[in-house]
């Protein structure tokens, strides 16, 4: 089983009709394998079955049908978060590696001869984090568990009636899991590594945003919404829910608070770069976020170099168009509905992206008081047995008045970005363990490349527009990745993030200054999936232009980037120099 070591504490399955059953698959297999490329498959299928099974909440959103691929429902639980469970799962990943070397990969398939190489990347990966779980902090103000359990449950559907009694049981484990995590986080601050006063703080902003709707809390409201066309009777549900939610979940939530408010204080260090091993951690958590095989000092001088010649085209537009800041200050767009936005999109990607399968998909607000400050919005990766069902839900604090984040945003998640990446490969009917073989910088980056295009969709007649606004998008991630870096990695502190600003021209105020340093603390590697996975994106589409010149053909380089599926940059660039031959 392939638990991983990094989170593993709970299995938030976010970023993001045609099902795909084994028996069809195992047809394929039977008539053109080989005896070893049964048994590696025979290997894939079960740790996947392992993984996806290892916890209830895992399974409901990777399966609508677990029965159709012989999964036995596990216990209803939310899974432990101790120290005995950690070592298990450290164990499991190094039984899980050995057993895959012992497979050569030049015996195996093209398909499995990829699954192999991105499998063993993600599980080299995973090692690295082998004894430094305590430098992660559970309760960080944009990773916090107390966000990912309301996001869960809030997103958790229900397809029959069975569903809505498996929920409840589930949110009724919520305090007893809760509890864990807060055991887990007071060994974590004895040990000093504890976050810091200014990150409780902002943790603490979001309990309480959350437990001010007492009387109409998001659990309760969108527990009844699902229900609201229910075939069976639902007052008893709608009963019991409120009864945990008000008697149960509330009152875990205030406890919460007051327990991480009761460690303010504690924190020795304030960022990773202070400890060999918090060093050790960030360089595991950047593999794991940016995808990159360049190591994090090797990024941070490259990334330099591209922030300069984005930068150099960004003040050059500014210089030879009089009027385009005043332009870009008072851009807006037509303020439509976001499915009629993305229905949009669909049309235009056709021209630069191949089509993908047919899927529906909603688009919809937040309830402002489960909304995170960091999160904009977004996409619910739907179970694999299930593509045709998309949801997207937009951040109303984020977007309100600025129709600009809103149609980029749209186009991130939407069109062609999460929803159409997510369900074109799972549409090429790949092995289901490449669905939680995670890459976030390949994820990431591609949203975020693909996000520039909305500005070239939306700014036909203003192509300098539409050319600034994706260069200030680039600058703002990759400022913020590399500031990441900076702090994390090499130990920049405040002062080494007002020298790379002033380096680079860039606001160098107190306020500029100790919000960046706050956030690259409070959150280390949160942005590393798009600064860095953007720019890996972009070098990969300039160096395929280059060596291909007019032989460049943009629907067909898109081709190969959607059938790869998330692959960490080096392999997807053998992927795409084998295409273009």
């Amino acid at each position: 089983m392939m638990k991983k070591i990094w989170l593993s504490c709970l299995a938030l399955v976010l970023l993001c009709g045609c099902a795909q059953t084994p028996s069809k698959n195992q047809e394929e297999t039977e008539v053109s394998m080989t005896q070893i490329q049964l048994d590696f498959e025979e290997f894939l299928d079960r740790e996947y079955t392992d993984t996806v099974s290892s916890d209830a909440l895992t399974l409901h959103y990777s399966l609508k049908n677990p029965e159709a691929y012989k999964i036995e429902a596990p216990e209803l639980t939310l899974g432990e978060v101790d120290d005995e469970s950690i070592a298990e799962d450290e164990k499991e990943i190094r039984e899980v590696m050995k057993e895959l070397e012992s497979y050569d990969p030049e015996d195996l398939t093209a398909r499995q001869k990829d699954d192999w190489n991105m499998l063993h990347e993600y599980l080299d990966v995973q090692l690295r984090f082998e004894g430094l779980s305590y430098y992660q902090n559970l309760f960080s103000p944009a990773q916090s568990v107390t966000d990912a359990l309301i996001t869960n449950f809030v997103e958790y559907k229900f397809y029959d009636e069975q569903d809505v009694k498996d929920y409840l049981i589930l949110l009724e484990d919520v305090p007893r899991y809760l509890e864990e995590c807060i055991e887990f986080t007071k060994k974590q601050s004895s040990m000093g590594l504890f976050m810091t006063d200014f990150s409780v703080d902002s943790t603490v902003a979001e309990i309480d945003k959350f437990l001010s709707k007492e009387g109409d809390s998001a659990l309760i409201v969108s527990f009844e919404n699902k229900l609201s066309n229910a075939e069976f009777d639902t007052d008893a549900y709608f009963k019991e829910n409120r009864t945990i939610v008000n008697e149960k979940i509330l009152p875990a939530y205030q406890w919460v608070k007051q327990q991480l408010e009761a460690l303010k204080g504690t924190a020795v260090f304030e960022t990773l770069a202070e400890t060999e091993e918090g060093k050790a951690y960030y360089e595991a958590l950047y593999y794991y976020k940016s995808g990159s095989s360049l190591s994090p000092s090797k990024m941070l001088e490259k990334g330099k170099d591209v922030l300069l010649k984005v930068l150099q085209e960004y003040m050059q537009l500014m210089y030879t168009d009089e009027t385009l800041v005043n332009r870009y200050m008072s851009v807006q767009f037509e303020e439509e509905e976001p499915e009629k936005i993305l229905n949009n999109y669909q049309k235009k990607l056709l021209k630069h992206f191949p089509e993908g399968p047919e899927v529906t998909y909603t688009a919809e607000y937040l309830d402002p008081s489960i909304t995170n400050e960091a999160t904009i919005a977004y996409y619910l990766i739907p179970p694999f047995d299930f593509i045709t069902d998309n949801v997207i839900k937009i951040n109303p604090l984020a977007t309100k008045g600025d129709t600009v984040t809103l149609y980029s945003t749209l186009a991130h998640e939407g069109f062609p970005g999460h929803c159409f990446q997510t369900t074109y490969y799972y549409d090429t009917n790949p092995h289901p363990i490449r669905t939680i073989v995670e890459n976030q910088g390949y994820i990431e980056g591609y949203a975020m490349y693909v996000e520039m295009y909305s500005f070239e969709w939306m700014l036909e007649d203003d192509p300098n527009l539409a050319r600034f606004l994706a260069l200030d998008t680039e600058l703002n991630y990759l400022l913020q990745a590399l500031v990441d870096i900076g702090v994390n990695y090499e130990g920049w502190g405040k002062e080494g993030i007002r020298s790379f600003l002033k380096e680079y021209g860039f606001v160098d105020s107190d306020e500029m200054v100790n919000s960046l340093y706050e956030y690259v603390v409070s959150d280390p590697g949160l942005l590393l999936p798009y600064g860095i996975g953007l720019l890996e994106m972009n070098e990969l589409r300039k160096d395929t232009e280059e060596k291909l010149g007019k032989r460049f053909d943009e629907v067909e380089y898109h081709r190969t980037i959607l059938e790869a599926g998330p692959m960490y940059f080096d392999l997807l660039k053998e992927k795409i120099n084998e295409t273009a031959g």
